[in-house]
């Protein structure tokens, strides 16, 4: 789970068992301090460690923004390291960076990389602008230097960029940049919360970096914008696709193959005014951003999530405001799209006869800040989603593992539930990781994905036999999950 919604694809599909929602660990402080972990950041994990931004609220002293390690198994503080305090209040998320063992985290106007293991800085650079809400995206392809992606803030100006940031040596003709150096940026529009998304060519990208724009507000629509990934001057867009509607995008976009299997890209806006039908979910073809359909939603900053039987979930709206908390599960049949279900009105019974969903009338899950996410269980698809709190609610609220094939209010929908949720939760190695207020851990089915990484090779072998990693598999079956296809690729070529 290196990135916010797990992968640079930004598809939140764990590789890791069906969570549980059982009590694991639970951490209220860093290595230094008492700590604050804000519900609507996205931790993320690998190799056994949480990289999450924390705020310390050390005893007689000032409040103190740092970023800051944990062991998965155990919440055992590991590092933490001072950075800038976030503009806006920004509930930006790390990204962790394999190859080069770090961490990637942007705050303020910073942008800096520090050493997974001890926290030690890197490089730091700064950009033109405050990052809100934006989480970085890393673009690791084979024969290319990598890069890192991260977007800055203007709301309701024009000014916001993307910027390409080099994250390998220094070569003199290869890759003429020094780590951290900006490689270029160019002009996006008005942005917040624009995190960028990457499919790897060698999994059928296009080498393209896509990103949704907010627009300007009240005249123009939000835009998603695709710029090629190994540009090494300021690029013009590869393509640019208006919304359908005059509403502007606030959050981040997915990238996945529809039921045809053409690749795709997923987006949601938000929309300040209206009910429950008020902003839209968008999905645009991949390759040249043609529109294939649009459906409406309930306004969020939510992203998309497609699922593997064809159906897409979509996680929005807030308390109030015309609007109220829920899940949304469409049908893609390709061309177009058909909701299935609508957590709020198949849940809502109008208690005092106004005809208003209100607090208490409905089950209370999603939310504009709540990031879904899916994994694959003994029983089916499984989904992991909290609930977002917000100043008109802001008690801590409930999360939630579902079944998505059921319809929200029948018996079996909600497989599991607790109370305090993380908006934003991971999942490695069988442990569901959660923020409300504290850093918590829940257990789940155990894996031979050891250290979390995705992946299934000697490393997790290596992980086991060094005490880490819960796992009721065994040593054995880690052994045969990680050497798994090893015959085939011995034979490969043979005749």
């Amino acid at each position: 789970w290196t990135h916010a919604a797990g992968t640079p694809a930004r598809r939140a599909v764990a590789t890791s068992a069906e969570p549980s929602l059982d009590f694991l660990w639970r951490t209220h402080s860093t290595t230094a301090a008492p700590a604050l972990f804000d519900d609507r950041t996205p931790p993320v994990v690998a190799l056994n460690t949480i990289i999450t931004p924390a705020t310390e609220l050390p005893p007689g002293g000032p409040a103190q923004s740092v970023l800051a390690a944990f062991d998965l198994q155990t919440g055992e503080p590991l590092w933490r390291t001072p950075v800038d305090p976030p503009g806006l209040e920004s509930f930006s998320g790390a990204a962790i960076d394999l190859m080069r063992r770090s961490a990637v985290y942007a705050s303020g106007r910073r942008l800096g990389a520090y050493d997974l293991a001890t926290g030690d800085p890197l490089w730091s650079t700064q950009l033109d602008r405050t990052v809100v809400n934006a989480s970085p995206l890393i673009v690791d392809e084979p024969g290319l230097p990598a890069r890192i992606f991260i977007s800055d803030y203007d709301g309701f100006g024009q000014s916001a960029k993307l910027y390409c940031i080099n994250a390998d040596p220094f070569e003199a003709t290869a890759n003429p940049f020094q780590p951290g150096q900006i490689v270029w940026s160019v002009p996006i529009g008005a942005a917040s919360g624009a995190t960028a998304a990457y499919l790897p060519v060698a999994e059928g990208g296009f080498g393209l970096v896509y990103l949704a724009t907010a627009g300007d507000f009240g005249f123009a629509p939000g835009q998603i914008l695709a710029f090629p990934a190994a540009a090494t001057s300021p690029p013009a867009p590869a393509w640019s696709a208006d919304n359908t509607i005059n509403e502007g995008f606030f959050g981040g976009v997915s990238i996945a193959a529809d039921p045809s299997g053409r690749l795709c890209v997923f987006a949601a806006s938000y929309a300040f005014y209206g009910g429950l039908n008020s902003g839209n979910v968008i999905k645009l073809d991949a390759a040249d951003g043609s529109l294939v359909w649009s459906l409406p939603g309930n306004r969020t900053r939510s992203i998309p999530l497609p699922l593997a039987d064809g159906t897409v979930l979509i996680a929005g709206g807030v308390h109030g405001y015309g609007s109220a908390l829920g899940l949304r599960l469409l049908r893609d049949h390709g061309s177009a799209a058909e909701l299935l279900w609508d957590s709020t009105l198949s849940t809502w019974t109008d208690l005092n006869g106004n005809s208003a969903i209100e607090t208490g009338e409905y089950l209370e899950i999603g939310g504009w800040n709540t990031q879904p996410i899916a994994c694959a269980g003994p029983d089916g698809l499984r989904v992991l989603a909290g609930a977002t709190s917000d100043p008109l609610n802001p008690r801590i609220m409930d999360a939630f593992v579902i079944d998505p094939s059921r319809i929200p209010g029948q018996p079996g929908f909600i497989v599991d539930q607790v109370n305090g949720s993380g908006a934003a939760p991971a999942v490695a190695a069988g442990v569901a990781v959660l923020q409300d207020g504290s850093l918590v851990g829940r257990a789940g089915p155990a894996t031979a994905d050891v250290d979390g990484d995705g992946v299934l090779t000697i490393e997790d072998l290596i992980a086991i036999e060094q005490g880490l990693g819960r796992t009721q598999a065994g040593r054995e079956s880690v052994i045969n999950a990680a050497r798994a296809g090893e015959v085939a690729d011995l034979m490969e070529g043979r005749r």
